[in-house]
Formats: C-alpha cells, sequence, structure tokens
C-alpha cells in the first residue's frame, strides 16, 4: 500500500541527493568535473524546485512511522503547459514494478497514454519509454528557462 503526498522540507535532501547521484550517471548530464558536478546541479536543481509551478510528489508507506514515511519514490512535474511536464521520476530499486510511478502519475494528474514532455534523458528513462510505448518529448529548455507564458510551448 502506498500514499502519494506533497513533498515537506524533510524530504527534499533525498530528492536532491537521489536525483544528482543518479543523473551524474547519465550520458546527458555533461563532463563537469566531480566537484563542479555537484556545486553547479544542486544550484540547478534547487532553483528549479524552487519554482512556483513545480510540485514534487512522493510515495510512501502510511503504515511506517518509525522512518517518518519512507519515501518509496517521487515525481518532480511542473504544471502550467499544453502537455504534461516530467522533470524527474524516481522510484527505489526495491519497489520498482509495483506501481508507485503509475500512482505518482495518477496523483499528479498526468495521464502516460497523452503526449507529455520530460526534460532529463537517462538510459532508464529511454528504457521505460520504449517498454511502455509512451508519447513523450524530450525538451531539456522546459528546465533551463522559465517559461514565458502559461500556455506557450516554453
Amino acid at each position: 500500500m502506498i500514499q502519494v503526498r506533497r513533498a515537506i522540507p524533510e524530504d527534499l535532501p533525498f530528492v536532491l541527493s537521489s536525483w544528482l547521484e543518479c543523473w551524474r550517471e547519465a550520458h546527458y548530464a555533461g563532463t563537469l568535473s566531480h566537484d563542479d558536478y555537484f556545486a553547479a546541479y544542486r544550484k540547478a536543481l534547487t532553483a528549479l524546485l524552487d519554482r512556483e509551478d513545480v510540485e514534487v510528489l512522493v510515495a510512501v508507506n502510511p503504515q511506517e512511522t518509525e522512518r517518518k514515511y519512507e519515501i518509496y519514490g517521487y515525481l518532480c512535474h511542473e504544471k502550467g503547459y499544453r502537455e504534461p511536464t516530467i522533470h524527474w521520476a524516481y522510484v527505489k530499486f526495491p519497489f520498482r514494478r509495483n506501481g508507485v510511478l503509475k500512482g505518482l502519475l495518477t496523483s499528479a494528474g498526468i495521464d502516460p497514454a497523452k503526449p507529455l514532455v520530460y526534460t532529463h534523458k537517462t538510459a532508464d528513462c529511454v528504457q521505460i519509454l520504449q517498454t511502455k510505448n509512451l508519447r513523450a518529448k524530450h525538451d531539456p529548455w522546459r528546465a533551463r528557462q522559465v517559461k514565458r507564458d502559461k500556455k506557450g510551448s516554453r
């Protein structure tokens, strides 16, 4: 059983650290040195998370109180575009293939059968898109700049 809720401040260290670690392995992350990578991307991701229309949802076990709801996974998305925009999705390995991502998408109001945009491309992302036959378009510019209008393409 999972519960999906908006991220709280206590969740953000896990969100940032897991995102930074996973993205560091991606081909698209670039060629920054280890030290420069963490400084630059921590700043960029923090700015992204601070945007008005960006929301982070987390999937947790509502029955676990000892660790204040262990996070199974999370979804970072941005509202206000024609197509849903996903900046990052992550599910811990032991909880994959258990509907966690589907629950996060549903809670965000994102129908994966319809067109969507994602901003961070990884090998896992490409595999999921191909396996699930999703109609998704990669557009890293949405993560790099604040959108100009609520309806616009960028």
